[in-house]
């Protein structure tokens, strides 16, 4: 693997999600188009060499509710699966086996799909943590605090043999939202995601992608001001 990784940007919306196979670049729809990957509704496009899917649910639901979302398309494949691990408490964040088993089982029943998995940077994520209580947060993390729950994560991923799962690390991060948002301490925020990549890709066998995604627009921060650089 290269010494350099070229970050890839994109959105990935919470209800649905298109991603170029080959790449890291959100799939775009051409004009007079409504659908996914920019099929003509009520069938997919021949030919297509966009992988498209949808967040449907949080666990094994998300998975069993595919084969209606791909009637629903006019029978369209499905490859790319995508859910958000927990952010309420570190041992989720780690990935509990109960919650990415059946994500797992879907990816390796076909080589041509992509897992694509919202990782939190935090726990409480959801807390309305104030400000200087994340600033704290974050500088411990960008001082390998927190470490070992991401190696934990990237090593469950490759025991169940999703080690190429593409990997939203703190989403959003430029909003008010989230505890792991950046607004607070901006140097810190991106010293701390180059760690979490670090710490992830230093677990034997991973192939990790990670994917910077902002929130709409500037929204609190402009998100310019989050950015961990291309050579994560």
């Amino acid at each position: 693997m290269p010494a350099k990784r070229r970050l890839f940007v994109s959105c990935i919306a919470a209800l649905a999600l298109s991603l170029l196979a080959g790449g890291g670049i959100a799939g775009q729809s051409p004009p007079g188009t409504d659908s996914v990957d920019g099929a003509a509704p009520g069938g997919p496009r021949a030919g297509s060499v966009t992988a498209h899917g949808a967040y449907l649910d949080y666990g094994p639901e998300g998975v069993s509710r595919m084969a209606e979302f791909s009637r629903w398309l006019g029978g369209a494949e499905l490859r790319v699966g995508h859910t958000y691990l927990p952010g309420d408490l570190w041992v989720n964040i780690e990935g509990s086996p109960d919650f990415l088993d059946s994500w797992a089982e879907w990816r390796r029943a076909d080589p041509d799909r992509m897992f694509v998995l919202n990782v939190p940077m935090l726990e409480r994520n959801e807390d309305r943590v104030p400000d200087g209580e994340v600033r704290t947060l974050l500088r411990a993390g960008a001082a390998g605090a927190y470490d070992q729950h991401f190696t934990r994560l990237a090593e469950r991923l490759v025991e169940l043999g999703v080690p190429d799962t593409v990997i939203v690390l703190g989403w959003e991060m430029n909003g008010t939202t989230y505890t792991h948002r950046c607004g607070p301490d901006p140097t810190s925020w991106k010293a701390y995601w180059e760690r979490i990549v670090s710490a992830m890709r230093a677990v034997p066998g991973q192939e990790f992608r990670f994917d910077f995604t902002p929130s709409r627009g500037r929204d609190a921060v402009p998100w310019t001001e989050c950015y961990p650089g291309d050579d994560v």
